[in-house]
């Protein structure tokens, strides 16, 4: 019959829809990977900036800076110990991953309950070591 759109036709219509949809569905989940391991780079970088221009200045010296935890941020997992930065996030499908940065002397503290924007105060104390909060 003239004019009717046959099964055969259909059918390979939805495997082309579904194929466009899968690699759509493939590539913005990498896109989001990578801007959470980019943002979570930036924010041990950040922070372990902020805490070496402290080390420089002597005790009591305080600052604060705005940091960005990425939405894949996992706070229990992350920390602040010795000289290290620990910034744990997840990556679908491999599961997580360490993002770390060194400071130049010993870093305390702790790192913010949640993702988001997040201010952070530093403040060095009498004993060598610089003390982050969140707020």
């Amino acid at each position: 019959m003239k004019g009717q759109i046959s099964f055969e036709y259909l059918f390979m219509l939805a495997l082309i829809i579904g194929a466009v949809a899968l690699t759509y569905a493939y590539v913005y989940q990498q896109q989001q990977i990578g801007t959470g391991s980019k943002q979570a780079q930036l924010a041990a970088d950040s922070i372990k900036v902020a805490a070496d221009n402290l080390f420089a200045q002597g005790s009591g010296a305080r600052s604060q800076i705005n940091v960005l935890f990425p939405d894949n941020y996992l706070p229990a997992d992350s920390s602040l110990s010795g000289n290290r930065i620990l910034i744990r996030i997840t990556i679908p499908p491999q599961g997580k991953t360490d993002i770390v940065a060194f400071t130049r002397g010993n870093i305390s503290g702790s790192l913010p309950s949640s993702s988001g924007t997040k201010l952070l105060t530093f403040l060095l104390l009498p004993t060598g070591v610089v003390n982050v909060t969140s707020s």
